[in-house]
């Protein structure tokens, strides 16, 4: 999806053997195919991106910053503002609400930074960085080491399980309602509940916000695949995840993953739909409160070695 947009030359080769360049201009089609739907139509041999200078010469801003539970409903306003408001598009966040044994004991929430120069624009993060934190690891530093610091996403060793559903990004009070039914949801669910043969080890929720900043960007550069309009206004994915150790799960997390996501889906369904996203100009309400990153139906579960 919008993770392709940056690429301009796709080297294909095809079911008959033939390889082919696919762009905007040779093959648009199939282009436009793999940007959203990744290596499904040929097999990728080749990408080729279009390239982008990277912070203050190699100096960027970010890190992850810890709170306590308390501080919550705060960062669930402030992301609300930020994703409505997005002032400036070098900053990026993503927060995580961790949920784990024994009892769900709720870890602290934290927020990851990221700021594409040497120091953040004056309010680039619309208050998200005037919360209180327990721990601050922010500063000015590398790609590399920001990425590493950050686990660099790796999961070896554990099994892992995704599912990813959109919402539009509300007023801060609706924002607050959905993401604190999030909260709630996870400590009663995130658990061990022997009678479900479950060995739940970390459930995490994770609101990514989406912008309309972004959906134009993604015009801009040609178009993205999931079909976003700007004038529908901003959105936000969730993603929802469950970590396990014990392979006696590997069959029961990701349909017990499933309940959790369709359980906080329906809670906004029963009391949120119908919501004009912030930004909102056009479209279908009800019909934008779908229109969803294709995990949102799809529970991933994978073995990390």
């Amino acid at each position: 999806g919008l993770s392709c947009d940056n690429v301009v030359n796709f080297e294909v080769v095809l079911a008959n053997g033939t390889i082919v360049n696919a762009n905007s201009t040779s093959n648009p089609d199939l282009w436009w195919a793999l940007r959203g739907g990744g290596n499904r139509y040929g097999i990728v041999t080749k990408f080729t991106y279009q390239g982008h200078p990277l912070g203050d010469n190699g100096q960027v801003w970010g890190g992850i910053r810890f709170y306590s539970a308390d501080k919550r409903q705060q960062i669930f306003e402030a992301l609300s503002n930020f994703t409505s408001e997005y002032p400036d598009a070098k900053a990026a966040v993503i927060p995580t609400f961790d949920f784990g044994l024994p009892g769900a004991i709720v870890s602290n929430p934290a927020v990851f930074f990221f700021y594409d120069g040497a120091k953040p624009s004056t309010n680039a993060f619309v208050g998200l960085d005037n919360i209180e934190a327990l721990i601050d690891s922010t500063k000015t530093t590398t790609y590399t080491d920001l990425t590493n610091e950050a686990g660099g996403a790796k999961i070896y060793g554990i099994n892992a399980a995704i599912r990813v559903n959109t919402f539009p990004n509300m007023p801060s009070q609706q924002m607050t309602q959905l993401l604190e039914n999030h909260w709630a949801t996870y400590q009663s669910m995130i658990k061990n509940d022997s009678s479900k043969n479950l060995d739940i080890q970390i459930g995490t929720f994770t609101p990514q916000p989406l912008s309309v900043r972004i959906a134009r960007a993604s015009n801009k550069a040609g178009g993205n695949a999931l079909g976003l309009d700007p004038a529908n206004g901003d959105r936000v994915w969730i993603e929802n995840d469950l970590i396990w150790v014990n392979p006696v799960c590997n069959d029961a997390c990701p349909e017990f993953l499933r309940q959790v996501g369709d359980t906080v889906k329906e809670a906004f369904n029963n009391t949120l739909l119908g919501t004009k996203p912030t930004n909102y100009q056009s479209g279908d309400v009800d019909w934008i409160s779908y229109v969803s990153f294709f995990l949102s139906f799809l529970s991933l579960s994978r073995a990390a070695r």
